[in-house]
């Protein structure tokens, strides 16, 4: 929002403040998904690792941070005493 403050032009501050919050609302819905699944694993809900699987996934292209926290994030979640815990308290 700032950049368009350093320009003199009216035009030039109009156009970045519209792609500036046009990006903040894109990161905003992106983060939803996570937020999302965020809640639901601290509540211990089978879906919430099920999304948080295939967001990992998808992350994985994100490179180099996005693989390797996609990597960890499905290394963790596929382990047999992660998967009983998340079993468990979906009955």
């Amino acid at each position: 929002f700032l950049a368009g403050k350093f320009i003199e032009e009216t035009e030039a501050q109009t156009i970045l403040a519209i792609i500036a919050k046009v990006m903040l609302i894109f990161i905003i819905i992106l983060s939803i998904p996570g937020i999302i699944a965020g809640i639901g694993l601290l509540k211990r809900k089978e879906w919430a690792r099920i999304l948080t699987l295939v967001i990992s996934v998808i992350n994985l292209i994100n490179v180099p941070v996005g693989t390797a926290v996609g990597v960890y994030s499905i290394w963790t979640l596929v382990q047999p005493e992660v998967i009983s815990e998340f079993k468990q308290t979906a009955i």
